[in-house]
């Protein structure tokens, strides 16, 4: 791993940066914010805005020890959000509020939808660049390669189920989420043609800044409203998933072979049940898997003692604090 201070070596190639996403409702005056906004239990949904675990501290971790060959690191946050373990004037980091970004009319936002539609235009950004989700751990070497093609098409990462039918985004009972993904399937559809597609795997993704662009200029009506919707909402796009689909039908992008995308990856829900803490972090030391998310399905009271066993867990594996770190 590279020493805590010293930056790490960049390989040869174009240079390609990491964006993170983050948001935690622990910080004063947030939840009150949120709440006279919200309209559903959905919107409440607090597995989406905690970071009772700290993983984002972990996860950068992982991204020194695994991923040498970053550039810089942007984390795009609400204002005036900022970890307080960051070291915000290494040379290296890059944090960006919402508000510099976005149309003071979106804002506050909270919908990780909107947000996304903004990446490309982040001030500084390489072309070619990582997003990661802020519970995403890398446990095993990442080449560039496993991420960005060399040339002209890049690897994709699919799930071995797939994602909702277009019919489904009427149905009440799907959730925002589901409904999303089932509306930019009809998206799809109508601009390549009918087709069942595979959910989106849980893993860091390369995007393109200039066809990211592209992409949100092809469907304009359905990202502004995607844009004025402060939560997740029906009739939403959603970007991480309509991207790699619209790179695959344009000839710029490749689905990874299903059997090494399902070793590379490792998606874990931590619930509030002890036991199973215990077996999926048995299971993710024993996989040794390049991708492991972390996905938080506490709802609203975390069990103490999963939460201690989990941080546990992140102390253990990542124990050297990384460069971005004060």
């Amino acid at each position: 791993m590279t020493p805590a201070g010293q930056a790490p070596a960049m390989s040869s190639g174009e240079p390609i940066d990491v964006v993170y996403t983050w948001v935690d409702d622990a910080w004063p005056g947030y939840l009150d914010q949120l709440d006279a906004f919200a309209g559903t239990r959905h919107d409440r949904n607090r597995n989406r805005t905690r970071d009772n675990l700290d993983v984002l501290r972990y996860s950068m971790r992982s991204l020194c020890q695994h991923m040498p060959w970053v550039r810089n690191v942007h984390l795009f946050t609400m204002r005036p959000q900022v970890p307080s373990w960051l070291d915000v004037h290494h040379p290296r980091i890059r944090v960006i509020h919402h508000d510099e970004v976005m149309s003071p009319v979106v804002l506050p936002t909270f919908n990780s939808f909107a947000i996304l539609s903004y990446l490309h235009l982040l001030e500084g950004l390489s072309e070619r660049f990582v997003y990661i989700v802020d519970d995403f751990l890398m446990g095993a070497p990442v080449a560039r390669a496993d991420l960005a093609g060399d040339g002209e098409c890049d690897p994709m990462y699919f799930e071995h189920r797939y994602s909702p039918a277009p019919p489904l985004m009427n149905r009440p009972d799907k959730s925002p989420w589901d409904a999303g993904r089932a509306y930019t399937n009809k998206l799809l559809d109508e601009a390549f043609g009918p087709a069942r597609r595979l959910d989106v795997g849980h893993v860091p993704a390369v995007f393109r800044r200039s066809i990211w662009g592209e992409m949100i200029e092809r469907w304009p009506e359905d990202f502004d409203r995607t844009r004025t919707s402060r939560f997740r909402a029906r009739y939403n796009v959603v970007p991480e998933f309509l991207y790699p689909y619209y790179l695959i039908h344009r000839g710029l992008g490749y689905a990874v072979p299903s059997a090494v995308a399902k070793r590379s990856m490792h998606y874990v829900s931590i619930d509030n049940l002890d036991l199973k803490a215990r077996f999926d972090i048995w299971s993710i030391k024993r996989r040794g898997a390049k991708f492991s998310a972390l996905n938080d399905n506490f709802g609203d009271e975390p069990n103490p003692r999963v939460v201690r066993r989990w941080r546990a867990f992140l102390r253990e594996m990542w124990p050297t604090p990384c460069m971005f770190e004060k």
